[in-house]
């Protein structure tokens, strides 16, 4: 008897993991925002038929990155006998695109807009643009890796727009334009900004443009009447 229970135990490890109850046949997810599809997940991810109990979360999570390169962060859950749920976190948006319903990542990644509290960034009007795809063009990516600095100063950027191959023109609230180059450091140069900011607190409404382009930067101020 005490040989033939490991045997019994095999045999019944073996049906389990073999078992066609436990071959998954549906994959749903739950998104942070909208990044990846529903509609053939299964297939997408050859998840069709494989059981269950053996699906390492780790591996799953580095496919799905791979594949859908908007994923920041996946959790996986099992609801027997053939389900999985994956909790997908997105990477998040630090602009919003003109005249769309979509949004870009720091690195570049497409996304659905849902945050109207990001500032605008204008594009090339002949620029495709598509759901999970990835913007490598370097002036814009410039203008991602600035766009997240601005937003934690005091500048209130409204939007950003490309006004040459290497500059960027970035608005506040009070109409107030700072002009940046590729050519330097965004955070150096939001710390210039800042500077400015602070030591023209005061009437820092009365500014019409800040040129960080150079060593120092350049101010302008408005002409009133």
């Amino acid at each position: 008897m005490a040989k033939v229970l490991p045997v019994l135990v095999i045999i019944i490890l073996v049906s389990i993991f073999f078992s066609p109850l436990l071959k998954i046949k549906e994959v749903v997810t739950n998104q942070s925002q909208q990044c990846i599809p529903n509609q053939n997940l299964l297939n997408d991810l050859n998840l069709g038929n494989q059981n269950i109990l053996l699906i390492d979360q780790k591996t799953l999570e580095a496919q799905i990155k791979n594949q859908y390169s908007c994923v920041d962060k996946v959790s996986l859950k099992r609801e027997f006998p053939a389900k999985i749920v994956l909790d997908i976190t997105v990477k998040k948006p630090v602009v919003k695109i003109e005249a769309s319903n979509l949004s870009l990542t720091e690195d570049g990644q497409i996304v659905q807009n849902d945050n109207q509290n990001l500032p605008t960034l204008y594009l090339p009007q002949n620029l495709k643009l598509q759901l999970g795809q990835k913007i490598t063009d370097e002036i814009i990516v410039f203008a991602l890796k600035l766009a997240m600095p601005l937003m934690k100063s005091d500048y209130n950027v409204q939007n950003i727009r490309i006004i040459s191959n290497e500059d960027l023109a970035a608005y506040n609230q009070q109409g107030t334009i700072a002009i940046f180059s590729s050519k330097k450091s965004p955070d150096e140069q939001v710390d210039s900004l800042q500077q400015v900011l602070i030591v023209s607190k005061i009437n820092s409404s009365k500014i019409a443009k800040i040129d960080l382009r150079f060593d120092k930067p350049v101010v302008e101020y408005k002409e009133f009447q």
